[in-house]
């Protein structure tokens, strides 16, 4: 039975897909089987579909890049819904490592290494933004800065980090670059949503190594994407909960 003949199902849209669905027996027992490949994604036309676009690190090393980078996304919400997943600035995530390693061994370098990611990540503000000294993002990477410090203290004075708390300094970093480039993007008009990651993300408590929970994480992405009003959606990549 072709695919077009059941009620609401998709249509197979790849060339040289079939797009039959096959019944009979073997050995005995009633089997389906699907002739030829089916993509979760046919059926939809290019307007429909999802796009999601991941950046790493190089590819927002600089306010440059970044605005290259807005530039890439602006023209792929233009043409319909995308998912925009961002790493953290270039070099951010060895410092982050650098910095609670610091701390573990009893080390308060951590608060130079800290100073640096914060002095990264606030040139690129001032860079990219008309008036960087007085936005909310600025006070937002001064907070995060200072929660970071009081991490690494933490972790300084218990000699003891462990991976959940590895995790929660490594994420950081994605959360901050993804809220520059939502409030780039806000700054020149251009529509967009900042999602929390955490929020749809959830995974097993193995620190370090987590696996992701497919069922409970599909639902809360379908339910997110389903209510959101924005065709561009940024959401920091490599965090969970």
């Amino acid at each position: 039975i072709a695919y077009g003949d059941i009620p609401h199902f998709p249509v197979s849209t790849v060339k040289g897909h079939k797009g039959k669905l096959v019944f009979g027996e073997i050995a005995g027992k009633k089997v389906v089987a699907m002739a030829g490949r089916f993509h979760y994604y046919e059926g939809y036309t290019a307007e429909q579909a999802m796009k999601v676009l991941k950046f790493g690190g190089s590819s927002v090393g600089t306010s440059e890049a970044i605005q290259q980078v807005i530039e890439i996304i602006t023209r792929t919400g233009e043409s319909g819904p995308c998912a925009i997943v961002l790493s953290a600035l270039q070099g951010t995530t060895d410092d982050l490592i650098q910095a609670g390693r610091a701390a573990e061994g009893g080390d308060d370098g951590y608060i130079e290494v800290l100073s640096r990611i914060g002095d990264r990540h606030l040139e690129a503000i001032r860079e990219l933004f008309n008036n960087g000294e007085t936005l909310p993002v600025t006070d937002f990477v001064e907070s995060t800065i200072k929660e970071l410090a009081d991490l690494c203290e933490g972790v300084r004075l218990t000699r003891e980090l462990t991976p959940r708390t590895l995790d929660r300094i490594l994420s950081f970093g994605e959360i901050v670059a993804t809220k520059i480039v939502s409030a780039k993007m806000t700054e020149d008009a251009i529509d967009n949503e900042w999602h929390d990651s955490r929020l749809l993300i959830r995974t097993n408590s193995n620190h370090g190594s987590a696996v992701v929970d497919f069922g409970e994480t599909n639902d809360r992405v379908a339910d997110y994407f389903a209510d959101s009003g924005s065709n561009i959606r940024i959401l920091p990549g490599f965090v969970a909960s």
